[in-house]
């Protein structure tokens, strides 16, 4: 049979006459109620039947009040079932001993009514909001452990759309770094190789940050790795700015309820031809041999707005010895302590000093630079930097 639905209550009192006191009280009040003449017996009935509350006499034969409260204190099946002490001793020494132990409350013999059933109610009542509290808490961690889980995996799929640490290409050096603010981003940089002669090289950021943004950033892979199947047409092989008028169609703003930006460039490494468009996107860098910066800003709007506005195409040419740098807004909006940003002419001087350094060393300086500029405060967005420099055919990368 279920207990009553203001409670079971297990009484631990030597004396049979406080026994059927409280016992009156508490059933005039509705709770069910348990009886036990000595420790032991206490410690058995509260481990069988799991009583909502414990009213303890402190001083019984055997096993005394404290040393039961210290056992269902051990027990995990017990360990939060309240307990409050009966006793005649109003001393401060017993009183202390017993909230050490672990007692929620204390009742003064002789009893008053309204005061057993009182306390008995509150702490009953409060062992089960704790209890529902308890409970919500470990569905939600379970939850949690399931997102974490499934955060994981889909950073670990993002991570595999990255290019390769060890990408060789024919006459090309080829450098990146990416970190997303959060466990997964919304950003996406990728080298890819279009037929023995031509290279793609895309910088993309969606807009928001975790899930959302990077599906969408998975999605955009996708469709620049294979092209879409409603039309047929592989994405790379399009001209720039043709590519970028495609995925504005094919991403509108009210489908995924996020616009992106990128620059999207087209080398040929035989002659160093250079196609390039960007959609909103800061624009791409390149440095020339002799130290020459030039900013390569033929482009149009963000991706998303359907086809309102059209995109600008620009050409430019790397010679051996060039290099170009590609970056998402997360690198040069990162925010010092005091609000300054880290802006482009800083990126641009660190291109300038590392101009003899491998491309490597140029990313990572950049990124701690960065860092050390934004003196510990935590990074809103996702930075994402591609460097590539053109080599001559004789020439090894380093």
């Amino acid at each position: 049979m279920s207990p009553p639905a203001a409670g079971r209550v297990l009484i631990a009192e030597d004396v049979s006459v406080n026994r059927r006191l409280l016992r009156g009280f508490l059933v005039r009040a509705g709770f069910e109620v348990i009886e036990a003449a000595d420790g032991a017996a206490a410690l058995s009935l509260a481990r069988e039947l799991q009583p909502d509350l414990v009213l303890l006499d402190i001083m019984m034969p055997g096993v005394d009040g404290y040393e039961v409260c210290r056992s269902l204190k051990a027990a995990p099946a017990t360990r939060h079932t309240p307990v409050i002490f009966l006793t005649a001793i109003d001393e401060l020494d017993s009183k202390v001993l017993g909230f050490e132990l672990g007692a929620a409350d204390y009742i003064t013999k002789p009893f008053n009514n309204a005061e057993v059933v009182a306390r008995v109610r509150t702490h009953v009542e409060l062992r089960r909001v704790t209890g529902a509290l308890e409970r919500a808490n470990s569905e939600l961690h379970a939850k949690q452990q399931l997102l974490e889980e499934d955060l994981e995996a889909a950073g670990t799929i993002l991570q595999s759309l990255l290019p390769e640490k060890s990408l060789q290409l024919p006459s090309l050096e080829v450098a990146w770094r990416f970190r997303p603010s959060e466990r997964i981003g919304g950003d996406l940089l990728n080298v890819l190789p279009l037929d023995d002669s031509r290279v793609a090289l895309y910088v993309a950021d969606v807009s928001g940050h975790g899930v959302p943004a990077a599906l969408v950033a998975f999605s955009i892979d996708q469709s620049l790795a294979r092209g879409p199947g409603e039309s047929g047409r592989r994405l790379p092989l399009a001209q720039p700015a043709d590519l970028l008028r495609a995925l504005d169609h094919d991403y509108p703003l009210e489908r995924f309820d996020k616009h992106f930006t990128i620059s999207y460039l087209v080398l040929d490494t035989t002659t160093g031809n250079l196609t390039y468009s960007s959609a909103g996107h800061p624009a791409p860098l390149i440095q020339r041999r002799d130290g020459r910066l030039e900013l390569l800003e033929a482009g149009g709007p963000f991706i998303g707005l359907g086809e309102f506005l059209d995109f600008d195409e620009g050409s430019s040419s790397l010679a051996p010895g060039d290099r170009i740098v590609l970056y998402t807004d997360g690198l040069i909006e990162r925010s010092a302590p005091d609000g300054q940003l880290f802006g482009n002419d800083r990126l641009q001087q660190l291109v300038r000093d590392q101009q003899r350094e491998p491309l490597d060393t140029l990313c990572e300086s950049i990124l701690s630079e960065v860092d050390r500029f934004a003196a510990g405060q935590p990074a809103r967005d996702d930075l994402t930097l591609l460097a590539v420099e053109r080599r001559s055919a004789q020439e090894p990368a380093p």
